[in-house]
């Protein structure tokens, strides 16, 4: 595996929520995003294989290339409709990038959580794994598994908006964060509470 591949393999698992999310909100469609995420994950795997034409910036290629492949199913689907206004922008929105800058943080954040909760929380919702897998891996219940995840979330949710000063709305939605606190929360900074 070159340089270029495994970077890419890291960066998938720190992004692959978020680039599920942004695939799901531009298709409408889970299974559909899914599929999409396949296709988006092979062509980066093809282009870090030439590590002389590696894009340089990985996150915003992945995205360009996410963005690229929900043009390309818009247009296969519904070939008389205009592309929707946010995929015909060739630059990701605001909310886009709060999602990415965001979501860089979500894996180191939650490796701060206690073990027995780090590691559902990590396997179900960073690494997509079915509730009911994390069970058979880690030898317990699906009903203990179950509350360790529900757990684990609201431990992730408090730290997260702690360590990145987020704020939330009363439905949950991020209303506003502090890029400079983001920043130190990601893998090649200083983590939040070492820097603040």
């Amino acid at each position: 595996m070159t340089e270029s591949e495994r970077q890419v393999a890291e960066l998938y698992a720190e992004l692959r929520h978020a680039l599920l999310a942004f695939l799901r909100k531009h298709t409408g469609d889970a299974q559909v995003a899914e599929d999409l995420l396949h296709d988006v994950v092979i062509k980066a795997l093809a282009a870090a294989r030439d590590e002389a034409r590696a894009p340089q910036n990985m996150t915003g290629w992945l995205y360009a290339v996410a963005r690229n492949a929900a043009m390309d199913h818009h247009r296969r689907h519904r070939p008389t409709d205009e592309l929707p206004d946010e995929l015909a922008d060739a630059e990701p929105d605001e909310d886009d990038a709060a999602v990415i800058e965001l979501a860089s943080c979500l894996r180191t954040v939650a490796g701060r959580l206690p073990g027995t909760y780090r590691d559902t929380v990590i396997a179900a919702d960073l690494d997509g794994l079915p509730l009911q897998k994390v069970a058979e891996q880690q030898g317990l219940s699906l009903s203990a598994v179950k509350t360790r995840a529900s757990r684990g979330r609201r431990l992730l949710r408090e730290e997260f908006v702690q360590c990145c000063r987020v704020a939330l709305s009363r439905q949950g939605q991020v209303l506003d964060y502090d890029s400079v606190e983001v920043a130190k929360c990601q893998p090649a900074g200083p983590n939040c509470q070492e820097a603040g």
